[in-house]
């Protein structure tokens, strides 16, 4: 792999306050550690926590009330989710379109899967 291509692949889902690993399992978790604590994602994360604390919203991956008193490392503290993995999305770190508001317990148990599709109720049993 040439230096240039080691460079590009900066990018993982590590869930937001997750303990990072570094190694040769995540070669690249010192670089994405500092994107994620950049002045203008830690901004642009406290505006988006602000809104959602104002608006009231609520964990769009379990759908109950977050408590925004709450502070991390509280397991039902709110943190910025990802709806669609920044692992393959990298160009969407940044875009709030793609921020939601989460307990941190359902961020951390999520991971960097899709998130769960709720069907609801069927109509009748089959």
């Amino acid at each position: 792999m040439t230096e240039t291509e080691h460079d590009e692949d900066v990018w993982d889902d590590t869930p937001e306050g997750a303990p990072l690993r570094y190694g040769a399992a995540r070669p690249h978790a010192k670089k994405i550690d500092q994107i994620r604590h950049s002045h203008a994602y830690k901004k642009a994360r406290a505006s988006f926590r602000a809104e959602c604390k104002l608006a009231k919203k609520v964990c769009h991956l379990c759908g109950e009330d977050i408590d925004y008193r709450l502070q991390e490392p509280h397991p039902y503290s709110w943190t910025l989710d990802h709806i669609k993995p920044v692992q393959d999305n990298p160009e969407l770190i940044m875009e709030r379109n793609n921020w939601a508001a989460s307990h941190r317990d359902c961020n951390v148990r999520r991971g960097t899967d899709e998130p769960a599709l709720d069907l609801g109720v069927p109509s009748e049993i089959w």
